[in-house]
């Protein structure tokens, strides 16, 4: 007979002691989870109206995004073409590694992002939050930092 390991894990997550992060231009992220063995890291992304992440994708982890409020304009690339959908509170919109996507508030908004492994992802929001605030677009270099620190590419 073949004995399973069994991951036992428990954890309460009060949102008090949840990390804040202040993205600039008015985006805030609060990392709720990122300490479960490298499984999972869940984040509340509160954005304003006009506030988007350009192309991309994710060479290590799944991107799940749930819109608890608001509107979100969704680009995201389906056997292989690129459509645009708009979620509303409920909806949910999935994009596994190497799938391009992108986004736009259409309204203020709040939403959920879970990244299954945990690890690429919240240390990206770290680098992006220490950064200066009025430092954008992303120079070449800190591109090229993001693509091999965190694995996430930006494409066209």
């Amino acid at each position: 007979m073949v004995e399973l390991a069994h991951d036992k894990r428990g954890k309460v997550v009060k949102g008090s002691q949840a990390e804040f992060l202040d993205l600039g231009e008015g985006e805030k992220l609060r990392i709720l989870l990122d300490k479960s063995n490298s499984k999972v890291c869940v984040q509340e992304l509160s954005i304003v109206e006009g506030i988007c992440a350009p192309w991309h994708y994710r060479e290590v982890d799944d991107d799940i995004f749930y819109v608890v409020s608001g509107q979100v304009q969704f680009g995201i690339e389906e056997d292989g073409n690129r459509k645009t959908v708009v979620a509303n509170p409920g909806d949910l919109i999935l994009a596994g590694p190497y799938v391009p996507r992108c986004f736009k508030a259409l309204k203020d908004s709040c939403m959920l992002e879970i990244n299954s492994p945990s690890g690429p992802a919240e240390s990206f929001f770290r680098f992006m939050a220490s950064r200066p605030k009025d430092a954008w677009p992303l120079t070449e270099q800190e591109q090229e930092h993001i693509r091999k620190e965190y694995r996430i590419h930006f494409v066209k």
